[in-house]
């Protein structure tokens, strides 16, 4: 944490246009600022992003950050990041369980990708398909496309893939409170 010059943050916000963060369905917003507090207690300078993705039904990112308040903070070097709407990189995995090239290529953010250090916020949850949800589920949420729906036939092939190419350097779970 104390070399690094940019640091995204990928808390669980999938239906946080529509839910309150009192529900703890997503992830607590006290949280982040305590992660954040954390980092800066070692590292001043660094850039952090708070990241999140479009999910089903509209439920668009930037209306995320609004419904939970973080685009009124007002943070020294922390910025929200759009991952639906930041420019995105095409990922060429070899040996790729879904995202293969010449059929579904993976594509992911730019500002994503040339971080220094990613960090997955997740909540203590169960989910219909994968049974429990965990950090690696969370990393559904750096996809950009809307429809995530059509990856849950294979989201353990779609796990997968994400996780040979984007590592968390730490992940945190919210057990507070389980669902």
């Amino acid at each position: 944490i104390e070399t690094a010059r940019t640091i995204v943050l990928k808390p669980n916000f999938a239906g946080g246009s529509l839910v309150s963060q009192k529900s703890h369905a997503i992830t607590d917003p006290k949280l982040i600022w305590n992660v954040i507090k954390g980092i800066r207690s070692i590292n001043d300078i660094a850039l952090i992003y708070i990241a999140e993705s479009d999910s089903a039904g509209k439920v668009f990112a930037f209306l995320k950050f609004e419904n939970l308040a973080l685009d009124e903070w007002r943070l020294n070097n922390v910025k929200l990041l759009d991952l639906s709407r930041d420019r995105l990189r095409k990922i060429v995995l070899p040996e790729a369980k879904y995202f293969r090239s010449d059929i579904e290529p993976l594509w992911l953010s730019e500002k994503l990708l040339d971080a220094d250090m990613f960090i997955s916020l997740a909540n203590l949850k169960t989910h219909a398909v994968t049974k429990y949800t965990g950090t690696y589920k969370n990393l559904f949420g750096l996809l950009p496309n809307e429809n995530k729906y059509i990856y849950h036939p294979y989201i353990n092939e779609v796990i997968y893939d994400l996780t040979r190419y984007v590592k968390p350097c730490l992940s945190i779970i919210d057990g507070f409170r389980a669902m």
